[in-house]
């Protein structure tokens, strides 16, 4: 068993594979703009879905609430269809490039309102009355504590949800998106070297996950030393 086992290592080839590596790389480079955009929009949908959510107007908190349970109960493929395969139908054609990120702040923002939910709520309310002692404005209040803790307090599901969105942005290559997945598709065709093509996008991915992961623990311990 073992020496068959070096003989399927033996007759990997990734020489056919090396001249592509370019178009890997740019097409990873696609995938990681994707996310960056699409969390940070993902981030102010998600914040205002949960200021609606929690709001006392009655229309406002039934649109917020449609909004969150459409989107997280769909699956994120079948809103990028209706987006790219959809809107056509109406006279609305997106490139891939707005649809994916359309598709992936809507579904990310979705997420992003809950994850938020959860940071606000674990506020203790002492803290919002010191800020009333004080004489803030709710603004202020809002900016200065409540913001601030719910983002520290939610920070790693954020992270999470990051890592997702970035490993959910190969569904885009669905609608011929030039991303990393996209363009490992159409390698495995030219070289006919499946595995090898596979086994280094694979490998791609979980590299730019592990070191997005580091950044952002950095990133933790700087931003909320507080």
């Amino acid at each position: 068993r073992k020496i068959c086992d070096w003989r399927i290592i033996m007759k990997l080839y990734f020489k056919d594979v090396i001249p592509y590596l370019n178009d890997m790389f740019t097409g990873l480079g696609y995938s990681v703009l994707l996310t960056v955009i699409s969390m940070a929009l993902g981030m102010v949908v998600g914040i205002a879905a949960y200021l609606g959510k929690s709001s006392s107007h009655k229309c406002v908190s039934a649109v917020s609430k449609g909004y969150i349970e459409l989107i997280r109960n769909t699956p994120m493929l079948v809103q990028l269809y209706i987006l790219y395969f959809g809107l056509p139908e109406i006279g609305v054609d997106l490139s891939p490039l707005t649809a994916s990120v359309i598709a992936m702040v809507i579904n990310g923002g979705a997420y992003i309102a809950e994850i938020m939910r959860s940071g606000f709520q674990s506020i203790p309310y002492g803290l919002q009355e010191a800020g009333m002692a004080l004489g803030m404005t709710p603004r202020q209040i809002f900016m200065n504590i409540r913001l601030k803790l719910a983002l520290k307090n939610a920070f790693p599901a954020l992270i999470n949800q990051f890592i997702l969105l970035f490993l959910f942005s190969s569904v885009t290559s669905a609608i011929s998106m030039p991303e990393l997945t996209y363009i490992t598709f159409n390698l495995q065709s030219s070289t006919a070297r499946v595995f090898e093509v596979l086994l280094i996008s694979g490998s791609m991915y979980y590299v730019i996950t592990i070191l997005f992961v580091s950044l952002f623990r950095k990133c933790e311990k700087k931003l909320f030393s507080w």
